[in-house]
């Protein structure tokens, strides 16, 4: 192998690692996303924005209506059981330590009522999710008693 061809060789390997290595901001770890992203992604899947979610709080009549919000609120809630088991293996992490910082004991309590806050949340809005399923199923009930019968 020549020279220029060594070269070439180890130029063409060096760019298709720097292709592959993701590149981060300054202060951003690995794995980290921000929680404005988060808010952004969870919009464009639901279609609804908080807003939208409000709004549609105060002025849901239809079956339909209702179903968008429970389907809206069990996302919600899928989310922060997600969050949950992050933070559930962070506390692994953590406890599987063999030594521990001077920030130890703060570190893990902090780990745990994020735990509870997310579980938490996680069930409220489980627990909505079902008032306004139910209410879409009465909604629909009602809707099917009030149609006309056909002859």
């Amino acid at each position: 192998m020549c020279v220029h061809e060594e070269l070439s060789v180890k130029t063409l390997s060096l760019l298709l690692l720097m292709c592959l290595i993701p590149k981060y901001a300054p202060g951003q770890a690995l794995g980290m996303v921000s929680i404005s992203t988060l808010q952004q992604e969870s919009e464009v899947v639901n279609g609804l924005t908080r807003d939208d979610v409000k709004r549609l709080m105060k002025t849901a009549r239809t079956a339909d209506e209702f179903e968008h919000l429970a389907i809206y609120f069990d996302r919600q809630a899928e989310e922060c059981l997600a969050k949950y088991e992050a933070e559930q293996k962070e506390l692994d992490r953590l406890l599987a330590l063999r030594y521990h910082a001077r920030s130890y004991p703060t570190q893990v309590e902090s780990t745990r009522n994020r735990m509870d806050h997310y579980k938490t949340l996680s069930h409220k809005y489980t627990e909505q999710a079902g008032l306004y399923r139910a209410r879409a199923k009465e909604d629909a009930a009602i809707d099917a008693l009030s149609a006309p019968v056909p002859r």
